[in-house]
C-alpha cells in the first residue's frame, strides 16, 4: 500500500506542471488526496488497475472502465479525489504564476531544481500580496 502510495504522489508531482491554470482556489494536499484514493480504492486498484500509472488520467480512466465491478467506496471516492487532485494542480499552477516575481527575487537558485521553489516561498519571510494570497488559497500556508 504505501509502495502504491508513493508511485501515485510520484507521478502526480512529475504531472503537476503540466496542468494549466485557471484560478486558484483552496484546495486539499495531494497526499491526502492520494490516501484518500488508496484507502477507498486500494484493492480496486490491484484488482483492476494493476500497473496502470497516475499520470494523462490513465488510472482514473481505467477505474471508470472498471465501474460496474468497482466497490461501492471506491466507486463514491475516485472521482472526488481525481477532481480534487486537479484542483490542487491548478493552483499550484497559479499559485506559481502569482509567485513568479517574488521567486525570481527571492528564490532564484531554487528556481533550477523542480519543487524547490514553493518550498522556498514557503520559507521567505516576506511575499508580495498576490503571491502571499496564492499560497493561502492554495492551502501552503
Amino acid at each position: 500500500m504505501h509502495r502504491f502510495i508513493a508511485v501515485l504522489a510520484g507521478l502526480v508531482f512529475a504531472n503537476a506542471g503540466q496542468a494549466l491554470a485557471q484560478q486558484p482556489a483552496p484546495s486539499t494536499s495531494f497526499a491526502d488526496s492520494l490516501t484518500m484514493l488508496a484507502t477507498a480504492c486500494g484493492k480496486d486498484i490491484d484488482t483492476n488497475c494493476a500497473g496502470v500509472n497516475l499520470g494523462n488520467n490513465r488510472l482514473k480512466n481505467c477505474l471508470s472502465r472498471n465501474q460496474a465491478t468497482l466497490t461501492p467506496a471506491c466507486r463514491d471516492t475516485y472521482g472526488k479525489v481525481f477532481s480534487l487532485i486537479d484542483k490542487r494542480t491548478r493552483s499550484r499552477n497559479a499559485l506559481l504564476k502569482h509567485c513568479e516575481a517574488d521567486a525570481k527575487k527571492l528564490c532564484a537558485a531554487a528556481q533550477k531544481e523542480d519543487g524547490a521553489t514553493i518550498e522556498c516561498l514557503l520559507l521567505a519571510k516576506r511575499l508580495g500580496w498576490r503571491c502571499s494570497q496564492a499560497m493561502s488559497e492554495a492551502n501552503f500556508r
